[in-house]
């Protein structure tokens, strides 16, 4: 039983999972201020210009039934936006990491090249 434990434990405590579950619970809260965004601002533009906060409304009947494209053009928008904000996110941080790799330095490979290269340049001077 303690086996069973230590195992379960050092699958617990393992960084990737841990990674994992810290960005599932920021990417769902992400998403909840995306969507509220959503809701709040670019649907209440909708609002104003077409006199409805959303297209949810929006059908074709077809016999005797509905097609209900206005969700779909609703969860479409929600989409979009989301996407366009990850889009600005992931450029950010892109930025910022390319930033701060300048800032570090060569890393181990590039040092070990330009000692090699220096190597080489000393023994076709002797």
């Amino acid at each position: 039983m303690r086996q069973l434990y230590d195992e379960f434990m050092e699958f617990v405590t393992k960084g990737d999972l841990v990674e994992i579950a810290v960005g599932f619970v920021v990417g769902t809260a992400f998403a909840a201020v995306t969507l509220s965004f959503n809701k709040g601002v670019v649907m209440a533009f909708i609002a104003a210009v077409f006199g409805k906060p959303s297209f949810d409304d929006l059908k074709l009947k077809l016999g005797h039934g509905y097609i209900l494209y206005g969700t779909f053009l609703t969860a479409l928008l929600n989409f979009l936006v989301v996407a366009l904000v990850m889009f600005f996110v992931v450029k950010a941080y892109s930025v910022l990491r390319r930033e701060k790799a300048q800032e570090k330095g060569p890393d181990q490979t590039e040092l070990l090249t330009q000692i090699r290269d220096l190597l080489a340049q000393q023994n076709r001077e002797s």
